[in-house]
């Protein structure tokens, strides 16, 4: 059996996107769902399953209000990029990450992403002794 791990659920720092080492944009939100598909393996002569298999995990991030840092960057030409969200312990890492939707609005005076999904291909937690220069890659 397989031991849980628990953690605060609290970010009480940041939300980014990350490229190359830069950071790029700020993020006011993130939801985060998690799945993997599961198949019965059943023996063969046998008419159910015996064991239970289970496909790569797949995350599916939606980020709100996505407003670039500093100078005007195209966040669609992005592609394989981080989203990082910063615990007062540890640093949660989605890498990978393609876009699948992205709604943006724009005005005269203001331009954020209002909302965007994308798919991250790995997750991995660092705590903050891992980092050293502040930096998450």
């Amino acid at each position: 059996m397989s031991q849980l791990h628990h953690f605060p659920r609290t970010t009480g720092r940041d939300i980014f996107l990350e490229a190359n080492g830069q950071r790029l944009a700020c993020v006011q939100s993130c939801e985060v769902a998690a799945r993997r598909e599961g198949f019965p393996v059943v023996p063969f002569g046998e008419s159910e399953g015996g064991a239970a298999g289970l496909g790569p995990m797949q995350y599916t991030l939606t980020l709100t209000r996505l407003s670039p840092q500093a100078e005007e960057i195209d966040l669609f030409s992005l592609s394989g990029f981080s989203i990082v969200i910063a615990k007062p312990e540890s640093w949660i890492v989605y890498d990978g990450c393609e876009w699948l939707s992205v709604t943006e609005r724009l005005s005269p005076n203001t331009y954020a992403v209002e909302t965007a999904t994308l798919l991250a291909l790995s997750r991995r937690i660092l705590k903050k002794e891992d980092e050293s220069d502040g930096s998450t890659s």
